[in-house]
């Protein structure tokens, strides 16, 4: 689990000018791209990521995003993780283009969160 007093989340580093000036100077600088700031959700169980800002392709979907994410936590195959956007799973197939537009934050990021949750299969008797 994140143990939020070592974690200081982007939006506690950098002040809402700070962030919207940066987030206004990528969007002139970069055609069809999206910034995003992906960090653990407060309930992770997993590592915290080294990168946490990306510049992705509005043809990428959240289910591409999301291999990504993977790869950097190298994770087992076992493993589950999920993709939040203000507390929903978005659909594998949905381009980021149109997760950016209806859930980007007024600063212009569009935040989303990983988590995982422990499951136990089989049957208990």
């Amino acid at each position: 689990m994140i143990d939020e007093k070592k974690y200081i989340y982007y939006k506690q580093l950098h002040t809402f000018a700070d962030r919207k000036r940066e987030c206004n100077r990528i969007l002139e600088k970069y055609e069809n791209k999206f910034p995003i700031i992906c960090e653990p959700s407060a309930n992770s169980t997993l590592p915290v990521i080294g990168k946490i800002k990306y510049l992705v392709s509005g043809e990428l979907t959240i289910g591409h995003f999301l291999y990504i994410i993977r790869k950097q936590l190298k994770l087992y195959s076992h493993q589950t993780i999920f993709l939040l956007i203000k507390n929903h799973i978005p659909l594998s197939a949905t381009y980021m283009s149109s997760l950016y537009e209806h859930y980007k934050d007024i600063d212009g990021f569009l935040y989303i969160t990983y988590y995982s949750e422990n499951t136990f299969g089989g049957v208990q008797i």
